[in-house]
């Protein structure tokens, strides 16, 4: 950071000696950014919307799986790591109306309608990389839930 500063500096014709200041926080936002956009272009993120509307969801559950997917890609932690992550080291746009509650939500709801959405992010992702699906091998779940009661 000092060497970005004297580069600013020098090419302002000033010098970075005489700067006192120092970086108070810091949080890094690059691989929160590039999975966010991946989530984004694969529809993940349109999934879950829609998922979650059915269930008359008003709680920021789709970015609370959101961050539970970036923290788990990037430094796995478990849903209270992965909280303390959000809040403290790294920048995840809309963070602050998160709670560990919604993380816990983020999960039933997954575990709920897994089903609904593991054939919907197929479906939306299947052409991803142009082949052609001859043999779609699933297994039956029985689930204790319906995911649209």
């Amino acid at each position: 950071m000092l060497a970005l500063a004297q580069s600013i500096l020098g090419y302002l014709n000033e010098d970075a000696d005489d700067m006192d200041s120092e970086i108070l926080e810091s949080r890094s936002y690059g691989g929160v950014y590039m999975v966010e956009d991946l989530l984004k272009r694969l529809g993940v993120k349109d999934v879950l919307r829609r998922s979650l509307r059915k269930q008359r969801f008003t709680a920021p559950v789709t970015d609370a799986i959101a961050a539970m997917v970036v923290n788990r890609l990037l430094e796995p932690m478990s849903k209270l790591g992965a909280d303390e992550w959000v809040r403290e080291d790294a920048y995840f746009p809309g963070s602050e109306r998160l709670e560990l509650q919604h993380y816990y939500r983020g999960l039933d709801f997954l575990e709920d309608c897994r089903d609904e959405i593991e054939d919907e992010l197929f479906w939306a992702t299947r052409d991803l990389f142009n082949r052609r699906v001859d043999v779609l091998l699933s297994t039956i779940r029985q689930k204790s839930v319906s995911c649209g009661a």
